[in-house]
């Protein structure tokens, strides 16, 4: 589990790791107590130690964990809510539209 949790933080192993992790969740191979002191370590620290970047299996990892938050307890699960979405704005980047289409198009008035 302590392998997981910090390949989770580099962009190669991201994905991987967050996949696995979810799967761990989801399946209830942990036992309560490990699985809430890891996630409550994970949301902790999620900007430095959480996933590197976006992708389905981070989010579906985010997902798991606020499932299994919201069946512990709900305070705790508003208190997860806000720190992923605090994950959410640290990593989300929106570059400028031009930056992400470099490429011109003509645009014509369809009325001519």
């Amino acid at each position: 589990m302590d392998l997981t949790s910090r390949a989770i933080s580099a962009f190669p192993t991201s994905r991987a790791a967050c996949n696995l992790l979810s799967f761990i969740l989801e399946a209830d191979l942990l036992e309560d107590s490990i699985a809430t002191e890891h996630m409550r370590s994970m949301l902790l620290s999620a900007n430095f130690n959480g996933p590197s970047s976006i992708s389905d299996a981070s989010l579906d990892l985010w997902a798991s964990i606020a499932r299994r938050k919201s069946q512990l307890n709900l305070t705790s699960m508003q208190s997860a809510s806000k720190q992923i979405s605090s994950w959410l704005r640290e990593v989300w980047t929106i570059g400028q539209f031009s930056e992400m289409f470099p490429i011109s198009f003509p645009f014509t008035d369809i009325t001519e």
